[in-house]
Formats: structure tokens, C-alpha cells, sequence
């Protein structure tokens, strides 16, 4: 039988250094505001929710690898499969919750510095990103009946049509990019405004667009 090489060790690596690139920035973040001595605000602590579900889908990764995730479906031991998808939903689900709260983290940044209408829409991409990812989120746990179904298919049971979430969670995905590039470029509207010269509106306004990254 032919042994396909695992790509378990090369994912478990990239997502660690992802996770810790990211918990250095975050770091940093929280440093040079102590140093200047202002508190953390609400956009602070929920950047710090975000890499909280950002670690826990870390482990999660990791823990699918240590049971054979990152592997041809034939080398996979089939009484692991049911944990595997089990954690894969966890998984998918603090992945969503990273994703919406780092969305939510820089529009609570831009809220303090925009004006009434930048304010609403800002609102409006709030929720509409909950309704947009949460329901990702949701489909993936009530799309099969039983419940257990969902992560394990050896149970008898009925699940929806599944052209349903991969339609939904592709527009979810799709829409969700656009807020993101609508996101990076409300920095430039706020800054063009201000009486500085151009070449420290540009630097300013881009410096502020990576932090929707």
C-alpha cells in the first residue's frame, strides 16, 4: 500500500509561527501603550479575545496532527476520524470568532477617530460580519440531525444538501474579504483631512490600513 507523505508537521509549523507573529504585534501593541501611560480600551481587549481564539485554534490544529490530521485519508487510523472532525469544528468555529473580532477590534479603532456617517456604516459592518461568519459558524453544528453527525458519519441520520454551507460559506468568505479592504481603507478618509503633508498622510494612512491585518 502506497504511504503518502504527512503535511501535518509543515501546517503545525506555519500555524505556530503565525500564532506567535501575531502575539508579538499584540504585544507590542499593549507595550507602547503602557509605556505611554494610557489604558487599554475596548478595541484592546478585543484583539486580545481575538488571539485568545486564535491560540485555541492553534492547539486545536496541533491536536488534530497528533492524531493523524495532515495525512492521506487512507493513512488515517478510522477510529481517530470522529475526534479529527470533531476538533476540526471547534476549530472552524474559534477561527470564525478570531477572524469577526480582529473585524471588530479595528472598527471600534476607527470609531473614535470617524465622524456620524463613518460611524454608522462602521456599525453596519459590525453586524453584518456577525450575521456574515456567524452563521458559517452555526450551519457547521445544526447542518446534520443528530447533532453527532456533523463530526462523525459512521451515525445514521439526515444532513442538509451540502452545495448549502459550501455556497453560503464561500459568499461568508468572499464578503467577509470585502469588509476587510472597505476596513483598510477608511484610514485614508480620516487622514487626507488633516493639515500635514502628503508624504506623512500617505505614511500614516497605510500604517493604520495594516492594522486590519
Amino acid at each position: 500500500t502506497m504511504v503518502f507523505e504527512s503535511r501535518g508537521p509543515v501546517l503545525g509549523v506555519v500555524t505556530w509561527v503565525l500564532a506567535i507573529a501575531a502575539f508579538i504585534f499584540l504585544s507590542l501593541r499593549i507595550y507602547c501603550k503602557r509605556k505611554r501611560s494610557r489604558g487599554l480600551w475596548y478595541d484592546d481587549y478585543v484583539v486580545i479575545f481575538a488571539w485568545i481564539c486564535l491560540f485555541i485554534v492553534t492547539c486545536c490544529i496541533s491536536v488534530n496532527i497528533s492524531h493523524g490530521f495532515g495525512k492521506h485519508m487512507a493513512d488515517i487510523d478510522p477510529s481517530h476520524a470522529p475526534f479529527i472532525g470533531l476538533i476540526g469544528l471547534i476549530s472552524s468555529l474559534f477561527s470564525l470568532l478570531a477572524a469577526t473580532y480582529s473585524k471588530v477590534s479595528f472598527a471600534l479603532t476607527l470609531f473614535r477617530l470617524s465622524q456620524y456617517w463613518m460611524r454608522v456604516l462602521l456599525c453596519f459592518i459590525i453586524f453584518s460580519v456577525h450575521i456574515a461568519l456567524g452563521g458559517t459558524a452555526l450551519i457547521g453544528f445544526i447542518q446534520c440531525t443528530p447533532a453527532a453527525r456533523n463530526w462523525d458519519f459512521r451515525i445514521e441520520g439526515k444532513c442538509w444538501n451540502i452545495e448549502i454551507f459550501v455556497t453560503y460559506s464561500v459568499v461568508a468568505g468572499l464578503y467577509s474579504g470585502c469588509m476587510d479592504i472597505l476596513l483598510a481603507l477608511f484610514p485614508w478618509k480620516i487622514v487626507w483631512n488633516l493639515k500635514i503633508k502628503k508624504k506623512e498622510k500617505f505614511g500614516l494612512a497605510l500604517a493604520m490600513s495594516m492594522g486590519v491585518l
